[in-house]
């Protein structure tokens, strides 16, 4: 990064830090009664309970001010064998797992260990002159011009491919574009991130995330192979909500290793309670300093020049009807995770993890958001695609 980026970058975020502050200072995030909150989640429950009727199914929590007030499962985790979804239950978080990425460079920025102005040359020995002054902010922010490693199919991104091998692939491709020139998201480049938090603490990823934010916050049930899990918290997975998937655990498992095209940017496993501690302890400053929090939340670039939404560190940052949200979801195509959180006071998490993936299923927290607000309007009804029962018979 040239020194006029740098200085741009840094009165940026002053500029942020100092608007945010005011405006957190002064937001004043209206407060419900016990009898506001109950009926606006029984008319919640009840759009997810005739949702889980047309076919939805997975873990849905609901807090209020960091407190949970609807934590609950609908629908199957195996149809075969009705065997009924509960909260239990692990699910693939998909691009979720670009928070605790981003949280955990942001951590080794608290001790001083590296600064998202570093470049891609302090980490990596014989990288192409163009991937050299890529810097960390740009990896985060998806501004980087990385390409992703090309796979012929999804097999392929969970394909185990040889540390160098891998990211000499990954260097070795054209750039997108100049580094910091546009928005383009990247699963690639935060795997890079996760490979310079390896190397810079001598720590597998997962073991690192583990020691500085998982085993403290008691988030048991999260992580690729660490976590003691029993098969029986397995859910099946349907695409479309027809054709069946597995879980990717025992694929880590029998490696014990997980591929470079997901480590750091997808593919870690949770429960809705866990991602619900989580929260909770970045509201309550537990996990980073303020003024890092707050890094997480600057919304440093537009995700495309029509879009109302910009991207943070790990986080999609966008204005609700009520106030700032912080929002991101993921996918494998069988599984799909979401997060809508405003901040502000903790007012409101909604948090989905499903076993089931469709364009509906996306749709479902801002159905809950939009019901929360403003509980006198009618959600959009709950389908899967109508001919979802034909791909089933030819896959």
């Amino acid at each position: 990064m040239c020194k006029n980026a740098k200085l741009f970058h840094s009165i940026k975020l002053i500029i942020y830090l100092l608007a945010s502050t005011f405006c957190f200072a002064t937001a004043e995030a209206k407060t419900l009664s016990s009898d506001e909150v109950t009926s606006r989640i029984n008319k919640i429950d009840n759009y997810l309970s005739k949702s889980e009727v047309n076919g939805f199914s997975g873990a849905v929590l609901v807090s209020y001010k960091g407190n949970i007030i609807l934590n609950r499962g609908y629908g199957l985790a195996d149809k075969k064998n009705e065997i009924p979804a509960t909260t239990d239950m692990v699910y693939d978080i998909g691009s979720l797992t670009k928070q605790f990425t981003a949280a955990g460079i942001l951590h080794l920025v608290k001790e001083g260990k590296i600064s998202t102005d570093d470049t891609l040359s302090k980490f990596f020995d014989n990288l192409p002159y163009n991937k050299k002054e890529i810097t960390i902010h740009q990896l985060l922010t998806h501004t980087s011009g990385i390409t992703d490693y090309p796979y012929d199919n999804r097999k392929d991104f969970y394909k185990h491919i040889e540390t160098n091998t891998y990211f000499d692939k990954v260097f070795s491709l054209d750039e997108q574009f100049a580094p910091g020139k546009k928005f383009e998201y990247s699963n690639t480049g935060y795997s890079i991130l996760s490979r310079i938090i390896e190397l810079v603490t001598n720590e597998n990823y997962e073991v690192f995330l583990a020691r500085v934010f998982f085993t403290p916050l008691g988030m048991t049930q999260t992580g690729y192979l660490l976590p003691n899990w029993d098969a029986s918290l397995y859910p099946k997975s349907y695409r479309l909500g027809t054709i069946p998937g597995e879980t990717y655990i025992p694929h880590y498992q029998k490696r014990n290793k997980v591929p470079w095209q997901v480590k750091g940017a997808a593919g870690i496993y949770s429960t809705v309670t866990d991602i619900h501690k989580w929260l909770n302890a970045i509201a309550q400053e537990r996990v980073l300093t303020p003024e890092l929090i707050t890094q997480l939340k600057t919304p440093y670039v537009q995700m495309s020049h029509k879009s109302k939404n910009y991207y943070g560190y790990g986080w999609v940052v966008r204005n609700s009807s009520s106030e700032t949200e912080l929002y991101h979801n993921g996918s494998n195509l069988y599984f799909t995770a979401d997060i809508h959180w405003q901040p502000v006071d903790n007012q409101l998490q909604v948090i989905m993890l499903s076993n089931i993936n469709s364009k509906s299923t996306f749709e479902v927290p801002t159905q809950i958001v939009g019901l929360w607000e403003k509980p006198e309007t009618s959600p959009k009804e709950y389908k899967l695609p109508a001919w979802r029962k034909v791909l089933s018979w030819i896959s």
